[in-house]
């Protein structure tokens, strides 16, 4: 899984509710409560994606701060362009799904929440201008305004950041509730 490992900094009164439910709660509890915390955090990936906005607190990758809390850049024209013609939307990171997949790991110590896609790490925190060449042919071929295009190089900009993976103050909100639920549960 391609995870980035970054902390809910500054939420003294989660990290708080956090030492709390480490002294009260059992390895079985603990668990419980990071796993409810990885259903929160997936469900502010899923809302980055359908907003297509960054979470305010983004995973340090690339250039993804930069674009913390803000909208996502629009999609190049070429892009949907190319997506019309073979009938696909203009929803970005969204237009075959596979970029929304969502992988989670936890245990009674932490949970970790990311994509399973080395790929999206790089629409995550975006990309630095590149060149494009042939690998198994002499030319690249794709679809310009007029029709194909064959190349022997493309510079490409670069891709800008799209972040996906963080958290807000509504996910921050929610797992303070849902640490207080779980202290409740353990304490009867």
């Amino acid at each position: 899984m391609a995870l980035v490992d970054f902390r809910v900094d500054g939420e003294q009164e989660l990290r708080e509710g956090l030492r709390q439910a480490a002294r009260l709660l059992s390895a079985k509890g603990r668990r419980r409560l990071l796993e409810g915390f990885g259903d929160i955090l997936e469900r502010g990936i899923g809302e980055a994606f359908e907003s297509e906005r960054a979470p305010q607190n983004v995973a340090p990758v690339g250039r993804a701060a930069s674009a913390a809390g803000r909208g996502w850049d629009k999609l190049a024209a070429l892009t949907l362009l190319n997506r019309r013609k073979a009938g696909g939307g203009a929803k970005i990171l969204q237009d075959t799904g596979t970029g929304r997949h969502v992988s989670r790991n936890v245990t009674s110590n932490h949970v970790e929440v990311g994509t399973p896609l080395q790929y999206m790490l790089y629409q995550h925190g975006g990309t630095n201008p590149y060149t494009i060449v042939p690998r198994n042919a002499k030319f690249l071929r794709f679809m310009g305004p007029g029709g194909p295009i064959f190349t022997k190089r493309v510079d490409h900009p670069g891709l800008p950041p799209r972040p996906f993976i963080g958290y807000g103050p509504r996910e921050v909100k929610s797992m303070l509730r849902w640490v207080s639920a779980q202290l409740r549960r353990a304490m009867g």
